[in-house]
């Protein structure tokens, strides 16, 4: 759900369609590519993803299967800013979890808030001195809505 570098509470997400694979890869999802799904994709053959500290312990596969779930966080740093990318929620939560920054990240501290067309990703880009901080809130409160669920 989130690279455990920047919340060590992140969870696997089990499953991936090759339709999520795709934007997910583009927009930098790790260990990803968008030049290996598509030849697995035409072929049929499931993509699995796994750590290579635990390499038969929990994966994402990735298969035509589509699948909800746990919102993705993708998070890239520069010595300037950081870009954190949500996949893969409704827009309300995403606003909801926006609202609901902690005191420490002032309004003034957000770069900017964006949305694709077809409203599947979300990238909000703050100061490098918020970053870690904004992106464990968003995924402590997208996380903790999609366990509801």
């Amino acid at each position: 759900s989130i690279d455990p570098k920047f919340d060590v509470g992140s969870m696997v997400r089990s499953a991936l369609s090759y339709r999520q694979a795709h934007p997910a890869a583009e927009q930098g999802l790790k260990l990803i590519y968008p030049t290996m799904i598509s030849p697995a994709e035409q072929a049929g053959i499931p993509i699995r993803i796994a750590s290579i500290n635990n390499p038969t312990g929990d994966a994402t596969v990735i298969t035509d299967v589509e699948h909800s779930g746990t919102p993705v966080l993708i998070v890239t740093a520069s010595d300037h800013a950081y870009s954190i990318t949500v996949m893969f929620a409704k827009v309300h939560d995403v606003l909801r979890a926006l609202a609901c920054l902690p005191s420490s990240v002032h309004d003034s501290d957000i770069i900017s808030v964006s949305a694709d067309t077809a409203g599947e990703s979300f990238r909000v880009t703050v100061p490098a001195g918020a970053g870690a901080t904004v992106a464990h809130h968003l995924h402590e409160q997208l996380c903790r809505k999609s366990e509801v669920l």
